[in-house]
């Protein structure tokens, strides 16, 4: 059974909500899924906006066999020549070891007026760890931007270029 693809729902648009601790990568992510270097990216971890940034980009897609996109016998060319993708970065989460409030109920503001279709949570590969910190952050997205927010939520693990931490593999990061 064909999946509905998001022109058969009567949209032309598509929203990406980037969170996360400072320093993971959200805004390079952001960068690389526009091909462009849009955001400043500072690789000491500190982060370099200090409130949401919304960047929108006009796309043309074409469907991939067997994808979302695929719309059978039609001809692929110019099939959706208008689609818009909006990606939100958003500053850290975090604040020394307290959960940036602010930030959180900005987003919440911006929700209310964009619809966000996904989020992508990121984090560091090389050094992730689920710390009392870290459940503290879901905790307060889950309070301030409602519990469904993690039904449309995927997992993005950045800095994979990078070692380890010292007697791990990535094989022991990912199913920690």
């Amino acid at each position: 059974q064909r999946q509905m693809c998001i022109r058969d729902r009567g949209r032309a648009e598509f929203t990406i909500l980037l969170l996360g601790k400072n320093g993971v990568g959200k805004s390079s992510t952001v960068n690389h899924l526009i091909g462009e270097r849009k955001q400043k990216v500072n690789p000491y971890g500190v982060s370099t906006i200090d409130k949401p940034t919304v960047i929108t980009r006009s796309v043309g897609i074409q469907p991939v066999a067997g994808g979302l996109l695929d719309m059978g016998a039609q001809d692929p060319i110019n099939l959706y020549p208008d689609f818009h993708l909006t990606l939100i970065d958003t500053p850290g989460l975090v604040i020394g070891d307290r959960i940036h409030e602010a930030t959180l109920n900005t987003v919440a503001e911006i929700a209310k007026v964009e619809p966000i279709d996904a989020v992508l949570f990121v984090d560091r590969l090389d050094v992730y760890d689920v710390s009392a910190l870290d459940r503290e952050v879901f905790e307060a997205v889950s309070r301030v931007l409602g519990a469904e927010i993690w039904g449309n939520t995927v997992l993005c693990l950045t800095h994979g270029e990078l070692e380890p931490a010292k007697g791990q593999t990535y094989a022991d990061a990912v199913s920690a």
